[in-house]
């Protein structure tokens, strides 16, 4: 599953375990729905649970893509998004991560 989005305002649901049943659960309206895709779960000190996707879903990337050259390896594909990391009244931050090495760089604007 790569993203799922809320059928009643259209924001981007996340994953919930409830009595160890998953829902996808919209964080704005409340809508909720049973999850129906591959996931594992381990145990992990006593209670405490850790989500584990599966493997087909783990390896989906939900980022845009750029061509921009890597300054590792000089691949011309990388994932992007942009973060505010400064004063609002700069401009945000761009970070890349190349498509093929996984190296993260920033620009700042």
């Amino acid at each position: 599953m790569a993203v799922k989005f809320c059928p009643n305002c259209g924001n981007i649901m996340r994953i919930e375990i409830v009595d160890d049943v998953a829902y996808m659960l919209c964080s704005r309206c409340g809508y909720k729905e049973k999850y129906s895709g591959e996931m594992l779960s381990e145990k992990i000190k006593g209670e405490s649970r850790v989500v584990v996707l599966g493997e087909k879903e783990k390896n989906l990337q939900i980022l845009p893509t750029t061509k921009v050259m890597c300054p590792n390896c000089g691949y011309e594909r990388a994932y992007y998004w942009e973060a505010q990391t400064r004063s609002g009244d700069e401009g945000t931050t761009q970070f890349f991560k190349c498509m093929k090495c996984g190296y993260t760089w920033r620009l700042y604007t």
